[in-house]
């Protein structure tokens, strides 16, 4: 594999250039061939688990608090002073400004708000329940934090890509094929084919467990105030409660925020004077783990809504199934953590690997998981029939 040529290699660096073979140069058998390769394939794949396991390791580890006041110290305190910005119809919420665009939004926003379509059952009664001079501040910070929500679920604008989003999914993608050139590159017989292959197989197995023990992190630990993921984690947790949302939006919308921390990584190691199968295994590693945000739209979907060949992958079990993935969303969402093909979940839940990780993290930290208690909260399986539609003044 490799694509300088001098004439001072040893036997084993004239498998990598078959052109060196010459002038008397002893070849390697094929065994000793497959037995050198398959050696660098192992060290590679133990790289890759160490690099995985130290990635997620401190976020397995994160403490978050779960109390309420932790949770009421998020709102914001609101006085409870009458204003001429507090029209009667949102109870407390800013008026917005006076243009289409705000008024297409606040007349998707407003019956949500008003009519509690979607609030959460902890959130409900100080919604609903009598001002009070020690709980009012409370109930309209409150009700401004569900009318963000309800402003974002309720608008098609929040679903589209940015130019953000479109940059990071493309620079992203601009590094894998880097790695996938310097790994091609040195494929030059047909052991270095079959080498190639096993290793792009070994990535995309490992980056099926990588996902689940991630996916299982973020949905058990921290909150969206957590350092580097925290957007990451608000997103998976929120996912739980309107599972819809991620059907509606643009793929680069919906991939941006795994690419977001794995485009790094990726861009060092497209620069890094890595071994071509090294170069394979991370692309193929990398490209799953950003993609396995897709493959959970997909399984999100019915048959007729995702393309042919994706409905044929998800069949065969390449791909993570609906059948598989809606196993994860029964409360409290404690197994089939998987997103990428989900071979794994059938090992990981029936051998307990994740309570057992979760008990060691209690006995560590005292944080408990989320999966270890029934949510608060209702879930809005599917969008509501008026999604997307805007309303015309009265």
């Amino acid at each position: 594999f490799s694509s300088s040529h001098t004439m001072e290699k040893t036997p084993l660096n004239a498998f990598y250039d078959p052109v060196l073979a010459i002038d008397g140069m002893p070849v390697p058998s094929a065994a000793e061939r497959l037995a050198a390769t398959s050696k660098c394939a192992l060290r590679t794949m133990w790289v890759g688990a160490g690099v995985l396991a130290a990635a997620f390791a401190p976020v397995a580890l994160a403490r978050t608090a779960f109390s309420s006041s932790s949770v009421s110290s998020m709102y914001t305190t609101v006085a409870t002073t009458s204003s001429p910005l507090a029209p009667p119809n949102l109870h407390g919420l800013p008026q917005q400004p006076a243009s289409a665009s705000a008024f297409r939004k606040s007349a998707l926003v407003m019956p949500v708000v008003v009519d509690k379509k979607g609030v959460d059952q902890e959130l409900k009664p100080r919604l609903e329940g009598p001002c009070e001079e020690e709980t009012c501040p409370i109930r309209l910070g409150d009700e401004q934090e569900f009318a963000a929500i309800a402003e974002e679920l309720s608008d098609p604008e929040a679903f589209k890509a940015t130019s953000t989003h479109k940059l990071l999914c493309y620079g992203h993608a601009l590094f894998v094929l880097v790695l996938l050139a310097k790994g091609f590159a040195a494929v030059h017989t047909g052991t270095d084919v079959a080498v190639s292959a096993a290793v792009m197989f070994v990535a995309y197995i490992l980056a099926d467990l990588g996902t689940g023990i991630f996916h299982w992190s973020v949905d058990n630990y921290g909150d969206k105030n957590t350092p580097i993921l925290g957007n990451v984690i608000d997103s998976f947790q929120g996912h739980h409660r309107y599972p819809w949302t991620i059907t509606k939006r643009d793929w680069e919308n919906n991939v941006h925020m795994v690419a977001k921390p794995v485009i790094w990584p990726t861009a060092v190691a497209a620069i890094a004077p890595l071994s071509p199968p090294t170069s394979l295994f991370l692309a193929t590693f990398s490209t799953c783990v950003v993609y396995s945000q897709q493959f959970h739209a997909w399984s999100h979907m019915k048959a007729k809504e995702v393309p042919f060949v994706i409905d044929k992958l998800q069949s065969a079990g390449l791909l993570v199934s609906r059948r598989g993935h809606g196993q994860h969303h029964k409360p409290p969402f404690k197994d089939n953590y998987c997103i990428v093909s989900g071979i794994w979940n059938e090992l990981l839940d029936s051998s307990g690997f994740f309570p057992k990780l979760e008990r060691l993290v209690h006995r560590l930290t005292g944080t408990k998981p989320r999966s270890w208690a029934m949510p608060s909260w209702k879930i809005q399986q599917e969008a509501p029939s008026d999604w997307g539609k805007v309303k015309t003044p009265a």
